[in-house]
């Protein structure tokens, strides 16, 4: 029998170099069939050996295929792992019944790896108004078509970034009640979700963000944070009614409770208040962040979380974050953090979290930041390392645009998971 698997082997290598057998996402993974004709044969030992050898690239669900231990790589153990399947020693890989891919756990039950960009916002404060809404959607439904060839999946969306104009409020400042939303804003969401998903692109919603408590505000209602009727007011009145109309929508990615809380929390429970406005006490923004995230949950089945500003308040240094019922964490990497928090260097099993953790915003040039690497490269560094998510900044921010540096990066990415970038 070895014999006449070294024989066949022989001959299928010459035959390979001359036949190339696409494989596509839409294709069925089975661990070590790599051809993908229902049979683990010699030939698909021989492809194995080939990427070994270097004469070969396996990609997409050939990759997946031939990673028979399922620990992301293709190396001698896949191999050697093939061959006892085909001599009767083993009748099962190590890696069956394994997840096939890293990612968060969406509503559907399966990893999703978010791979994508912050919009963050087109118009601030006003993004889903009536007014001039069809030239604005024009703009929109124009990016999303531009993001679409691009390889962008995810788009995380600032809803209410300052809590300005979103919201309809009873007056302007502090104790003031949410009554409600501008006429037509849940339906203009709806309609960016739409267009969204038909370019398969899921929206990450941010619901407002530090920016709530600047002090050079027209109004003021950063008191959704530490007063529990104003917060109620806003959670029925304003968030009640999207979630009604988008909690099971398959275009929404999930829904980021805050942006940057850390900036707003007081320096004594180790936030870095940002000098701005006003700050926080640790409890206090923890239970806003736990109170809207258990609201979230009654009315939406994607799943929840919150924008930290860094993966110092993620458990590299201190852990702020853990027990507030959050489906997933998201922290954001800019080149100032890298000497002290790298995640190409950090494995993320090393946080102690209790659930995945993506990067919800990326520098938008990594090459030219101290890393040097492409976000290709950034990317496989911490699919390796077990991050479940990677979004850049920012599509719409002039001063660091990050469409020059997407190239195909996203795309290749993609087709190398296409079982979790979808």
């Amino acid at each position: 029998m070895k014999k006449y698997i070294s024989l066949f082997l022989s001959v299928t290598l010459t035959l390979l170099t001359l036949v190339s057998l696409p494989v596509t996402a839409a294709e069925t993974i089975k661990l070590g069939d790599v051809d993908n004709d229902t049979q683990i044969s010699a030939l698909d030992m021989a492809k194995v050996k080939q990427h070994l050898l270097g004469t070969v690239v396996l990609t997409g669900n050939a990759f997946k295929a031939a990673d028979v231990n399922a620990n992301g790589e293709i190396e001698a153990l896949d191999f050697a792992e093939i061959k006892q399947y085909l001599l009767g020693k083993i009748t099962k890989f190590s890696g069956d019944n394994q997840q096939t891919g890293i990612g968060i756990t969406w509503m559907d039950g399966k990893n999703l790896y978010p791979v994508g960009v912050n919009y963050a916002w087109y118009n601030w404060s006003y993004e889903f108004s009536d007014n001039n809404w069809n030239s604005n959607f024009a703009r929109i439904k124009s990016d999303l078509d531009t993001m679409s060839t691009k390889g962008i999946r995810a788009l995380r969306w600032w809803v209410f970034p300052d809590l300005a104009y979103g919201p309809l409020w009873s007056g302007a400042n502090e104790g003031s009640l949410c009554t409600g939303l501008p006429d037509k804003w849940v339906d203009h969401m709806k309609e960016t979700c739409d267009y969204a998903l038909s370019k398969n692109i899921k929206i990450y919603w941010t619901i407002t963000s530090f920016d709530c408590a600047r002090a050079d505000d027209s109004v003021d209602h950063d008191d959704i944070i530490d007063n529990p009727t104003v917060l109620q007011s806003f959670l029925d009145n304003a968030m009640k009614p999207i979630l009604l109309k988008l909690g099971d929508h398959p275009g929404v990615m999930g829904w980021d409770i805050i942006n940057e809380p850390e900036w707003i929390v007081n320096r004594e429970d180790n936030g870095e208040p940002n000098g701005k406005g006003e700050s926080f006490p640790l409890s206090a923004m923890r239970n806003y962040i736990k109170t809207t995230c258990a609201y979230i949950h009654q009315y939406a089945k994607q799943p929840v979380s919150f924008g930290s500003a860094n993966m110092k308040w993620l458990g590299a240094q201190y852990d702020l974050w853990d027990g507030l019922g959050l489906d997933f964490y998201d922290f954001h990497w800019y080149d100032w953090a890298t000497p002290y928090f790298n995640p190409v260097k950090t494995p993320a099993s090393s946080l102690n979290l209790d659930k995945p953790v993506i990067i919800g915003e990326m520098m938008p040039d990594s090459k030219s930041s101290s890393l040097g690497m492409t976000h290709k490269q950034v990317l496989d560094a911490i699919y390796k390392n077990g991050y479940a998510g990677y979004m850049l900044w920012s599509w719409n921010d002039g001063a660091y645009d990050c469409k020059p540096y997407i190239g195909s990066d996203f795309i290749n990415f993609g087709a190398e998971h296409p079982d979790v970038v979808r």
